[in-house]
Parts: structure tokens; C-alpha cells; sequence
């Protein structure tokens, strides 16, 4: 009897059975290099604009809104791109959770960054009497979003 085939016992009798082990490896350096050092990147430089100061209101939205939309586009194409064998994929892989949270920590920052800088915005119009929309911040980086998401969709 072959070394491969074994014996494969049931209640009607034994039958052979042909066994086969493989042993896969993958190498992660190619997702490391491409996806999860470039968002941590990403996430660092959007939590970054915390330490930027408050009288600097532009300097802020830009870093927080510059980072949103770099961890967008790396959320939208790491499929397309930079995975393209799971392009197809119908199902939530690694990836995904892994770009999907980095994209939800940027946009912690931004929506904080626009808290901070419309309250601020708010402070220093109060103090010469006249009202500011506290939304503005806020409505300027949707509209920014929106099209930039319009963008990609016809890019893509």
C-alpha cells in the first residue's frame, strides 16, 4: 500500500483515502510596504494637527482635511490597485477593516479639528459683535468631500 493512501474507517468498512498536506506562506511585506505603513503614516500626520495652535484655524482644516482625503483615496483604490486580486472579493477581508479604521481615526481628527476651529472662529467674531454661522467650517469640508468623492467616481 502506497505511503499516501491511508485507510479511512467508517461503520461500512474501511476504504483507502488519498491524504495531501500543503503548507502555504504568504509574504506580508508587499501589504506592509503599500497599505498598513502609508496609514499609519496617515493617521499620525491627522492626529498631528493637534499640536498646531488654535489661532492658526487654516493650517488645521487643511492638515486634518488634506489627511481625510488621503486616507479616502487610499481607502477607495486599495482594492482597485493595490490589491487587484481581490477586487472581486465579495466578502470584508483584512484590508478593508484595517483601511476603514484608519479612515475613521482621520476623520475623528477632521470633525474635531471643525469643533475646535468653528468654536474658535465663533470666540474671535463674538468678540467684534458680529455673528458667524457656526457651521461654516463644517459645510466648507463637506462640500469639499462631496466633490472630491464626485471626482473619484468618475476617475474610476
Amino acid at each position: 500500500m502506497c505511503e499516501f493512501v491511508k485507510p479511512f474507517n467508517v461503520l461500512s468498512g474501511a476504504y483507502p483515502c488519498l491524504e495531501i498536506r500543503l503548507a502555504l506562506k504568504r509574504d506580508p511585506g508587499h501589504y506592509i510596504m503599500v497599505i498598513a505603513f502609508p496609514s499609519v503614516v496617515i493617521v499620525a500626520l491627522s492626529w498631528s494637527s493637534f499640536f498646531v495652535p488654535v489661532n492658526l484655524p487654516t493650517a488645521k482644516l487643511s492638515i486634518a482635511l488634506l489627511m481625510s482625503l488621503s486616507s479616502l483615496v487610499m481607502n477607495i483604490l486599495s482594492r482597485a490597485v493595490l490589491a487587484p486580486e481581490l477586487k472581486g472579493a465579495s466578502y470584508v477581508t483584512v484590508m478593508d477593516v484595517w483601511t476603514g479604521s484608519c479612515l475613521l481615526f482621520v476623520l475623528c481628527a477632521l470633525i474635531t479639528q471643525l469643533i475646535v476651529v468653528s468654536r474658535y472662529l465663533y470666540q474671535q467674531q463674538s468678540q467684534v459683535h458680529k455673528p458667524l454661522p457656526v457651521a461654516m467650517p463644517l459645510r466648507m469640508a463637506i462640500r469639499i468631500l462631496y466633490t472630491f468623492i464626485c471626482f473619484l467616481y468618475k476617475v474610476i
